[in-house]
């Protein structure tokens, strides 16, 4: 019971941002984001390290343990989130609308149980390292609709999810 308490102070502290603001002086877009997260074990983290030593041979000359270390400064080693961008919009209200309505069957028939709106600056370079504002949804199979998730700090995945978009929304140090 006192593993839960100590873990809901910690995500209880996590800062991310739910709302749109003016935070800069671009024109902002939003994108839809299809998300599919699941729990990654070792043996897959093994094969990735792997797949990086073919792909980066600069991790031919790295340990196993190097790569893990490298993996956890992302959060990338609790989970494997999958995530492709579906819509982009320049209006919030058209944009949850579409997510609400799963839209095109963004959830591919059960394949992205979540949907993410996050903002990113126009015109402007490296636009991730601003800001930004995320809303997560999850898909609800009986009414063939994503729902908003209003408290992303309810539970641990969802502060995965949120992470991925906003390089701001910082998680406990995982370890390794």
């Amino acid at each position: 019971m006192q593993n839960n308490k100590k873990t809901n102070n910690v995500l209880a502290s996590v800062e991310c941002s739910t709302k749109a603001n003016s935070i800069h002086d671009y024109e902002t877009i939003y994108i839809l984001s299809a998300v599919d997260i699941k729990p990654i074990n070792r043996e897959e983290l093994q094969k990735d390290f792997e797949i990086f030593k073919i792909m980066y041979p600069i991790w031919k000359k790295k340990s196993f343990k190097d790569f893990l270390k490298w993996k956890a400064e992302f959060y990338e080693t609790k989970y494997k989130i999958d995530t492709y961008d579906t819509a982009y919009f320049l209006n919030l209200d058209t944009a949850i609308q579409y997510a609400k309505a799963n839209m095109a069957d963004i959830n591919e028939s059960g394949s992205y149980p979540y949907l993410v709106i996050y903002t990113r600056p126009t015109n402007k370079m490296y636009s991730e390292t601003d800001k930004c504002m995320v809303k997560l949804f999850i898909y609800n199979g009986d009414k063939n609709e994503y729902e908003e998730i209003n408290d992303i700090k309810s539970k641990e995945i969802y502060l995965y999810i949120v992470s991925k978009f906003d390089m701001f929304c910082k998680l406990p140090k995982e370890t390794v």
